[in-house]
């Protein structure tokens, strides 16, 4: 018997027809026996199809197994000690031990532990993220999951979260839950460390759901000052195009033709805006020669130069100021408009 691959689409019948060929080898040789194997959540249904393909309606030398099922035969066979299994029964039972101790904790789920099923909904969910890892199909999946328990309640109060630390996971599951529900959505990557990367991280999986018009609350989780996860929320916002409020710094990067100590200044300006809330745009650029055209659509700005920089508005200058006193300037500048 050689190795065969068979290809096909998802619906081209492709286990059927594997199931088929085992069913013929088997009868041609029934003195042997023959394994399907098949994922653990698949071997009832591969039992039901074989019976029903079968012509005799039943077989004594297939057996459809997962791997797991597989490697407990083998253990059983061989009389190799086998590793003691914790149910679904004993799952079931730990996980109600750990939600009763935890029960103060578990602020959305309290109300709820001792409802019919509910635990049972929780371990499956559990065991599908183990068994499978966190993909964003699982993720929704698992949503809908509780969303039907919830409306089975008739609580629809309902905002969905699918937040994983996986920012390509995080949203494609977000598209996905967009595309199959219409209950608001909750955004977030979770656990994204500390604010250098957990900043990009939210930036990049917030802000692109953001910019694609998914979305309608939001949290930025960063191992910091909470303080620093609003910061980053408002910037991503106003980044993505949604906050319209506040200001917004565009500077250019430092080339050949910087003569100013840009980072510092830019750096200033920054620090200084996060007590402005006009609307407006403020640029702070390398150098006189570009600096003003480049960011003409700036409400004002400056412009670095060899000891004095330029102050400018809508691209038009204001006047030369010594670099020194720029910033002070810019700012003198922004309070008149």
């Amino acid at each position: 018997m050689a190795l065969s691959l068979i290809t096909g689409g998802s619906g081209a019948g492709k286990t059927e027809y594997i199931y088929k060929k085992v069913i013929d080898w088997s009868m041609k040789e029934p003195q042997r026996q023959f394994f399907v194997i098949v994922p653990e959540q698949s071997t009832m249904q591969g039992q039901k199809d074989i019976v029903r393909l079968h012509p005799r309606r039943g077989t004594m030398n297939i057996d459809i197994v997962s791997f797991e099922r597989l490697a407990y035969r083998i253990f059983g066979e061989l009389s190799l000690p086998q590793p003691e299994i914790l149910d679904d029964t004993g799952k079931t039972m730990v996980l109600r031990k750990l939600a009763g101790e935890q029960k103060d904790q578990l602020l959305l789920f309290s109300a709820h532990l001792n409802q019919t099923g509910f635990i049972d909904e929780i371990k499956s969910m559990l065991s599908e993220f183990y068994q499978y890892g966190v993909t964003p199909e699982a993720l929704v999946e698992s949503a809908f999951g509780h969303i039907r328990l919830l409306e089975k309640f008739d609580f629809t109060d309902i905002c969905v979260s699918l937040k994983s630390s996986s920012v390509p996971v995080t949203m494609a599951a977000y598209r996905l839950m967009s595309e199959k529900s219409d209950y608001p959505l909750h955004l977030g990557v979770t656990e994204t460390g500390t604010p250098r990367m957990g900043i990009l991280k939210s930036a990049v999986g917030i802000g692109g759901l953001l910019a694609l018009g998914i979305g309608d609350t939001m949290r930025v989780s960063l191992s910091a000052d909470p303080v620093e996860e609003v910061y980053a929320a408002r910037d991503i916002l106003k980044a993505a195009g949604v906050r319209k409020d506040g200001p917004e710094l565009v500077a250019c990067p430092t080339c050949g033709r910087t003569r100013i100590d840009l980072i510092g200044l830019a750096n200033e300006v920054e620090e200084r805006l996060k007590s402005v809330d006009k609307p407006i745009t403020v640029a702070v650029m390398g150098c006189a020669v570009n600096g003003p055209g480049e960011a003409s659509a700036a409400d004002v700005g400056i412009a670095g130069g060899v000891g004095e920089g330029l102050l400018f508005r809508k691209g038009e200058i204001v006047k030369k100021v010594p670099q020194e006193a720029l910033v002070d300037e810019l700012f003198a500048l922004i309070e008149e408009l």
